[in-house]
C-alpha cells in the first residue's frame, strides 16, 4: 500500500458491511455480474436490513483520522439459508459458484481541496469494485467498475490509483464477491462457500508538480536472469515505474549504473519496442499509472568477482524526464541470484533464464534445468539434436516455487524448462501464455550460460510437452495445436476444457438467451476445446507418443477428465487404422489425489519422458483427419493443413487416407472429406497425387502447396494455385485479442465531434484496461491520441475508442474501419446492416483489420478492436467485454444492452462473425428484434 507524509485529508471505510445475494455466478469469465439496481429494489443501502440482505462482520485496520484502512471480510450464506448440499448433488460444482454485491460506505475528508487528491484502493478475492457517490442513485449510469486482484497478485504494487474529481464527501465502496471453484476449490462437506475478501485504502495527496514515480523492484513486472558460473544467463531485465501523479506523463530516457570502483555491467541500454525510433522515449508513464521497463546488459569484469558473495547487488539510475523536458533521476537496487553447478549430477540444479517475445515483448523469465550428461565429452556435440522438454505449472504456481522448478529430475541428456505463462495464472496456457512457450523453445539460446556456443536455430528444436493440472489442460492445448514440433506428451491430472472442469450451465443467461445467439457467443471459445482438436495427436507423423496420469482420489480434476480423454484418442486411433496400438497409455495410481511430491519423478513419468526423447520413428497412419476452428492458432499435422476455412466461427475438418501404408511417404492420397474446409495447405517430402472431390492434383516433391476449393453447380472442384499464395484474413474474434503477446496502443479520439462526456469515458477505460491488462498478463497498454497514431509502431495491437465519426486515426490514417456493414452515424449512433442502435446504454466491440497487416496466414499477429457506444454508459458496458482472461466467450463483433447487467450475454442485441472478405455472415451473424 502507498505511503505518504501527513495530510490535510483522511478517509474512513465504515466497518459495517452488507451483502446481498448469492445470485448463479456462472464462471470468473463472465463479463457481466448483477444489476445493481438491485440494490434499490430490495431497499438497497438505504435501509437498514432489507429481505436478502446479510450483514458481514469485517476486521478492520484503521484509526481516527486516517489515511488508509484494511478490512478483512468473509462472506458466506449459511445452509439455513441455502440448501448448498441439495444444489450440489444436482447440479454439481456449478451450483456453488456465486456472487453477491457487498458494500459500505467511505468518508472522505480534505480541509485543501484545491490540491489534487488520489484513492489508492487494492482489493482482493473479489471480481470488480466500484465507488459510487453517496447521493447517487444505484443506476449503471453512475457505475465505473474496476477489476479486483482476483488471484492476490501484486496488489501492493499494482494498486488501482483514482483521482477524486468530485468534492471529497461520503461514498458508497461496493465491490462484487464471486465464489469460482477453479480458484477457492470445492468445500468439504457441512461447511459453506466461502469468499474471502481483502480490501486496503489509501490517501495520496500531491505536492505539486514533479510527484517523483516509485521504482517497484519485486512482483511478476520484475524479471532479472541468474548468474551461472560467474555469467549472466540472459541479458534481459525488468523493473516497474508507478506514477502517483495525476497530471504528470513521464518519458523513461535512458539507464546507467553507479559504482565505486568498477561496474557490474559493461553495457546497459533500454529495450525499445523493435520499429520504435531510437531517439522516442522508451516508454511512457502516464498520470495514475505503472508500466514495466525492460532494459538489457553486458556483464562486466567485477561480475564474477562478486559471484563468491551468493548473492550480487546492483545500484541502479533511471533518467526520466517530465514534459516541461526537464531531466530527473531515480536511484533503485536490483538483486541478481548466483548458482553454480553442484558436484554431484544427482543433485537439483536450475537457473532463471529470461527471453522477449518474437515480437519483442518482454522480457518474461524460465526456470531451465541443464541435462545431467552436459558436461561429459560428446555430449555437448548432441544437444542440437535432442528434444527439449517444457513442463507446464498449474494454475496460481510461481514457476520460480521450490516444489515445481524440483519436480522433476534432471535429465541424462534434455534440456527441461519451465516457463511462466505471463503470470501465474497468465491465460491458461492458451493464447499469449502458449506463444510465450513457443517462443522460449524457437532456439537454443537458453543453453548459452553453460554452453555459449548455443545460438538462435531456424528450426526449432523439438518438444515433449509435460504438465500438471491447469498446465495439463495447457499441454493438451499445445499438443492439439502445436504441430509436429510437439512429438510427445505427458498430461498429468489434466482436465478437459474449462467448460468440463466446472459447467457454466448456471449463468445468468441461461433463462433467457436465444439458442442461435447461445451458438455463436460459444462459438468463440470452440478454439479452446481440446477434446474437438484430438485427432490432431494422431494425425501426425504416427500417433503423437502420450502418456496420462492421475490419482484416483482426486477431488480437483475428477479422474474422469483423464479416463474421457484417453477413450477419444483411442477412438480417433481406431479411425485411422491403429486400434490395436497401445495408445495412449493411462495411468491411473490408486489412493492418490490431485498432487503428491513424486509424481513426475516416479518410474512411469520419467520412462515415458525417456521414450519420447529417443525420439524413435512410429508407424504412420493411413487415415487422419485435421481440425481446426481458427487456421491461424493451428500447426500443420504429416505435411496438412487447413488455411482457411468456408465459414468462419465453425468447426473445419480435413480427412485424408493414402492407398496403402508404404504410400504414406508418398505416391498418392485421397482427400476423403473436407468439411467447412475452403484452403488446404500440403508439404510434400516426396512427389504426391492428390484425389479431392472431383479433382486429381500433382504434387511436386519439396514444396508448399496450396490447395483451393472452387463450387461449380454440378460439383466440387479444387485447383492447385501456383507461385506466392494471397493470404486469406485473420480470423478475429474479439476473445483471442490476446493472442499475441505484444503491447497495446489505447488510441483515443481529439475529434471536435466527440462529445466531452464520451471522451471522458474513454479516458478512463485506457486508464482501468491498461491497468488490468499488466496486472493480469504483464502486457503493457498505452494510451495515444488518434492525431499520433502515424509515428507509433506497427507492431503494437490496437484498440481504436470511438468510430471513424470520432477517431481521426479510422477516418484519416486507417481510411475506415474496413466492415462494410457497420455504419457510425454520429453522436454514438450506429448501424449493423439496416438496423438502427440509438437507445441510450448500447455498446458496441468488434474487430477491424490490422493497420500494416491486413492479413495473415499461420502464428501471432497483432490485432485491432473498435469500441463505442450511443452513450457515456454504453462505452462503459463495451468495455467491460475487454478480454484480460482467456475463455471470454466473444466473437468478431457484439452489440451488448442495458438488459446484460441482469441477464448476462443473454443481453445481447446483436453478434457474430465476418465472411472471408470482412463482409456479412448469414450464417454465422445474430441481430434480435
Amino acid at each position: 500500500m502507498p505511503s505518504s507524509p501527513q495530510h490535510d485529508a483522511t478517509l474512513a471505510l465504515s466497518s459495517r458491511w452488507s451483502c446481498i445475494g448469492p445470485w448463479p455466478a456462472g464462471m470468473r469469465e463472465e463479463s457481466f455480474g448483477p444489476d445493481p439496481r438491485f440494490l434499490e429494489e430490495v431497499g438497497g443501502a438505504y435501509t437498514v436490513d432489507p429481505p436478502g440482505v446479510k450483514q458481514v462482520h469485517a476486521i478492520t485496520e484503521a484509526s481516527e483520522n486516517a489515511t488508509a484502512a484494511r478490512h478483512s471480510i468473509s462472506i458466506s450464506y449459511p445452509r439455513d439459508a441455502i440448501d448448498w448440499t441439495g444444489a450440489h448433488d444436482t447440479a454439481g460444482w456449478a451450483a456453488l459458484q456465486w456472487q453477491g454485491l457487498a458494500w459500505t460506505k467511505l468518508d472522505i475528508r480534505h480541509r485543501d481541496s484545491k490540491r489534487p487528491l488520489v484513492l489508492s484502493v487494492d482489493v482482493r478475492g473479489a471480481i470488480q469494485f466500484a465507488i459510487v457517490a453517496h447521493d447517487e442513485a444505484f443506476t449503471p449510469a453512475h457505475f465505473k467498475w474496476h477489476l479486483a486482484d482476483y488471484y492476490s497478485y501484486d496488489g501492493d504494487h499494482l494498486p488501482h490509483l483514482i483521482a477524486l474529481d468530485e468534492q471529497p464527501g461520503d461514498y458508497w465502496f461496493i465491490v462484487r464477491p464471486l465464489y469460482e471453484v477453479r480458484v477457492f476449490g470445492g468445500f468439504p462437506p457441512d461447511t459453506t462457500p466461502t469468499v474471502d475478501l481483502d480490501v486496503r485504502l489509501a490517501l495520496i495527496e500531491s505536492s505539486g508538480r514533479h510527484h517523483l514515480p516509485t521504482v517497484i523492484t519485486q512482483g511478476h513486472l520484475c524479471i532479472a536472469p541468474d548468474v551461472v558460473e560467474g555469467r549472466l544467463a540472459s541479458p534481459y531485465f525488468s523493473v516497474a515505474l508507478r506514477n502517483d501523479d495525476t497530471g504528470e506523463t513521464w518519458r523513461i530516457i535512458d539507464i546507467h549504473e553507479t559504482y565505486e570502483q568498477e561496474p557490474v555491467f559493461a553495457r546497459l541500454s533500454l529495450l525499445r519496442p523493435p520499429d520504435q525510433p531510437s531517439r522516442a522515449a522508451a516508454a511512457l508513464v502516464h498520470p495514475l499509472q505503472t508500466t514495466k521497463v525492460g532494459f538489457q546488459a553486458e556483464a562486466g569484469r567485477a561480475l564474477t568477482a562478486l559471484v563468491s558473495s551468493g548473492e550480487i547487488a546492483v545500484k541502479l539510475v533511471l533518467l526520466i524526464a517530465d514534459q516541461s523536458g526537464q531531466e530527473h533521476v531515480l536511484t533503485f537496487t536490483l538483486s541478481l541470484g548466483c548458482v553454480r553447478e553442484p558436484p554431484s549430477l544427482d543433485e537439483h540444479f536450475s537457473y532463471r533464464y529470461t527471453y522477449l517475445s518474437k515480437s519483442g515483448l518482454g522480457p518474461h523469465y524460465a526456470i531451465v534445468v541443464p541435462p545431467r550428461q552436459l558436461r561429459q565429452e560428446g555430449a555437448s556435440n548432441e544437444q542440437h539434436q535432442q528434444p527439449v522438454i517444457v513442463a507446464l505449472h498449474g494454475a496460481g504456481v510461481e514457476t520460480d516455487s521450490p516444489f515445481w522448478r524440483t519436480s522433476l529430475p534432471r535429465h541424462s541428456t534434455c534440456w527441461i524448462v519451465l516457463p511462466t505463462g505471463l503470470t501465474p495464472w497468465g491465460l491458461d496456457w492458451q493464447q499469449a501464455s502458449r506463444t510465450m512457450w513457443q517462443d522460449l523453445v524457437s532456439d537454443l539460446r537458453f543453453q548459452q550460460a553453460l554452453l555459449p556456443s548455443a545460438v538462435a536455430t531456424t528450426t526449432p528444436p523439438p518438444v515433449v510437452l509435460l504438465g500438471h493440472s491447469n498446465g495439463g489442460q495447457g499441454a493438451w492445448h499445445g499438443l492439439v495445436h502445436g504441430g509436429e514440433q510437439v512429438i510427445a506428451g505427458i498430461v498429468c491430472a489434466g482436465y478437459i476444457k474449462m467448460e468440463d472442469y466446472v459447467a457454466p450451465v448456471w449463468r445468468a443467461e441461461r433463462h433467457t438467451i436465444d439458442p442461435v445467439l447461445r451458438g455463436i457467443l460459444e462459438s468463440a471459445r470452440t478454439v479452446f476445446a481440446n477434446d474437438v482438436h484430438l485427432s490432431n495427436l494422431v494425425a501426425a507423423k504416427g500417433p503423437v507418443p502420450l502418456t496420462i496420469k492421475y490419482g484416483s482420489e482426486d477431488d480437483n480434476v475428477p479422474p474422469w477428465h483423464s479416463r474421457e480423454m484417453g477413450a477419444l484418442l483411442r477412438t480417433w486411433a481406431s479411425r485411422a487404422g491403429l486400434g490395436k496400438e497401445s495408445w495412449p497409455k493411462v495411468i491411473e495410481v490408486k489412493g492418490r489425489g490431485h498432487w503428491w511430491d513424486e509424481m513426475l519423478r516416479e518410474e512411469d513419468v520419467q520412462r515415458a519422458v525417456d521414450e519420447a526423447c529417443e525420439h524413435k520413428k512410429v508407424r504412420l497412419p493411413k487415415r487422419f483427419t485435421v481440425t481446426c476452428v481458427i487456421p491461424s492458432t493451428t500447426r500443420a499435422r504429416n505435411g496438412w493443413r487447413i488455411v482457411q476455412t468456408e465459414v468462419p466461427g465453425r468447426i473445419a475438418r480435413l480427412e485424408v487416407e493414402y492407398r496403402n501404408a508404404a504410400a504414406a511417404e508418398g505416391s498418392c492420397c485421397t482427400v476423403v472429406a473436407a468439411s467447412n474446409v475452403r484452403q488446404i495447405g500440403v508439404a510434400a517430402t516426396t512427389g504426391l497425387s492428390v484425389n479431392v472431390g472431383s479433382s486429381t492434383l500433382q504434387l511436386a516433391a519439396g514444396r508448399q502447396h496450396r490447395l483451393v476449393k472452387v463450387p461449380r453447380t454440378s460439383s466440387t472442384e479444387w485447383q492447385l494455385l501456383d507461385g506466392t499464395f494471397p493470404p486469406p484474413r485473420l480470423l478475429c474474434p474479439v476473445t483471442l485479442l490476446l493472442d499475441t503477446p505484444s503491447r497495446f496502443l489505447l488510441i483515443q479520439p481529439t475529434s471536435v465531434h466527440a462529445l466531452d462526456s464520451r471522451k471522458a469515458a474513454y479516458a478512463s477505460i485506457s486508464a482501468r484496461w491498461a491497468h488490468d491488462l499488466l496486472a493480469y498478463t504483464t502486457i503493457p497498454a498505452h494510451t495515444i491520441q488518434d492525431r499520433e497514431i502515424s509515428s507509433m509502431p506497427s507492431s503494437s495491437s490496437h484498440v481504436y475508442l470511438g468510430g471513424p465519426d470520432e477517431n481521426l486515426a479510422l477516418s484519416t490514417v486507417n481510411g475506415g474501419t474496413g466492415i462494410p456493414f457497420i455504419t457510425h452515424l454520429g453522436s454514438g449512433q450506429f448501424k449493423i446492416r439496416d438496423r438502427l442502435f440509438a437507445e441510450p446504454g448500447i455498446g458496441l466491440l468488434y474487430s477491424i483489420p490490422h493497420r500494416g497487416h491486413l492479413d495473415a496466414e499461420e502464428g501471432a499477429q497483432q490485432r485491432s478492436v473498435v469500441l463505442s457506444g450511443t452513450d457515456a454508459e454504453g462505452i462503459e458496458r463495451a468495455a467491460r467485454l475487454l478480454p484480460v482472461r482467456t475463455g471470454v466467450p466473444l466473437p468478431e463483433w457484439i452489440v451488448v444492452g442495458r438488459d446484460c447487467d441482469r441477464f448476462g450475454m443473454g443481453g445481447v442485441l446483436a453478434a457474430g462473425w465476418y465472411d472471408n472478405q470482412w463482409g456479412w455472415s448469414e450464417a454465422m451473424s445474430y441481430i434480435g428484434d
